[in-house]
């Protein structure tokens, strides 16, 4: 680029963005000049700068009531729109939209219908590459596919011959404060507890004979005075009698 074409290049985007301004409070006839200007620079190539003087000179001359500049431009910027984020792109589709209501407002109604319908068509066209898009998102927007392919897992451990053991597993792990313990399961038989201590058992396989007592776990007797006066704990009792 020259000295010349970059100085030509800065004064273009100077007047856009005091177009872009002056469009933004609705001071049209002082930004069309702005928008013509910077458009003579950027005309003829896909750039954003292009289509923001597009979209803005159609808008204008759309409120101007000249539909026939307005479409024309509207036209320019889907083409602008299609070569710089791929055809049928959200932005492009919503400017089809907007064709189809300004044909409306010329009373263009076969060219309104006709553009409907064409936005319609893009935008199902552009929800199925999405959709392609996410199933491989390695192939690109809009590339093929790569097909779906369901497999078991396998094992390299060798098979049995011997039939698979379809004993029902234990139950959940209940998780408490204390050790982690199996719950139980009901269709297991439970087992009696064991005896606790001061319980009378009878030993298997002696019929007939007297139960065996249990020890005597009583609580240790507090101190109390001697016979003799002085205090301590009394002498200590004789060998248990059998009763």
């Amino acid at each position: 680029m020259t000295e010349q074409q970059d100085q030509e290049l800065q004064k273009a985007l100077l007047a856009l963005e005091k177009a872009v301004f002056e469009c933004k409070y609705e001071n049209y006839s002082e930004a069309e000049p702005l928008l013509i200007e910077a458009l003579k620079v950027f005309q003829g190539r896909p750039s954003k700068e292009a289509a923001t003087c597009y979209l803005h000179l159609s808008e204008i001359y759309s409120s101007w009531g000249r539909f026939s500049d307005a479409i024309s431009l509207k036209l320019q910027l889907i083409s602008v729109l299609n070569q710089i984020a791929g055809e049928n792109n959200p932005q492009a589709i919503a400017v089809m939209k907007q064709l189809s209501e300004l044909y409306r407002t010329a009373q263009q109604e076969p060219e309104a219908e006709a553009m409907a319908q064409e936005a319609e068509r893009a935008q199902l066209e552009w929800r199925k590459r999405q959709q392609l898009s996410t199933i491989d998102p390695m192939g690109g927007m809009g590339g093929p596919a790569a097909p779906i392919v369901y497999s078991q897992p396998t094992s390299s451990a060798p098979r049995s011959s011997q039939p698979a053991d379809h004993t029902p597993p234990q139950g959940p792990i209940m998780y408490t404060s204390g050790p982690i313990e199996h719950a139980p399961n009901p269709g297991r038989q439970q087992q009696a507890p064991p005896p606790s201590l001061g319980h009378n058992v009878r030993p298997q396989g002696a019929s007939g004979s007297s139960p065996i007592p249990s020890p005597n776990m009583g609580s240790i007797p507090s101190p109390v005075p001697h016979s003799s006066g002085g205090r301590g704990f009394p002498p200590p009792a004789g060998p248990p009698q059998n009763v």
